[in-house]
């Protein structure tokens, strides 16, 4: 029975609610950021125009989805028509030198 149980898929007519739970915590997780400091995955490509200075976008989750593992080079991610995205953005702002008390430069 151990030799079945290694060669056979279990399919699932939705992915378990567990994933949702899982993804919704590594939100949580992501740590609290400042004014003066933009948190960003190692990965992240950040952008900077004249105010706001290290921006980034990053997806880490669309739920509902499966990735099927068809073959090592072949694997494509699945999306429910109705599902969500969670990701995070962060950016500072730098403020120009020469702005007056009344927030005019």
């Amino acid at each position: 029975m151990r030799e079945v149980a290694k060669r056979t898929d279990v399919p699932y007519e939705s992915p378990p609610q567990a994933v949702e739970r899982w993804n919704s915590g590594d939100i949580d997780d992501f740590p609290q950021t400042t004014a003066n400091q933009s948190i960003h995955p190692p990965n992240a490509t950040l952008t900077n125009g004249s105010f706001v200075k290290d921006a980034y976008a990053s997806v880490f989750a669309i739920q509902p989805s499966t990735r099927v593992r068809r073959s090592p080079t072949e694997q494509p991610l699945y999306v429910a028509p109705n599902g969500t995205v969670l990701g995070t953005i962060d950016y500072r702002v730098e403020s120009p030198d020469d702005v007056s008390s009344d927030g005019q430069t």
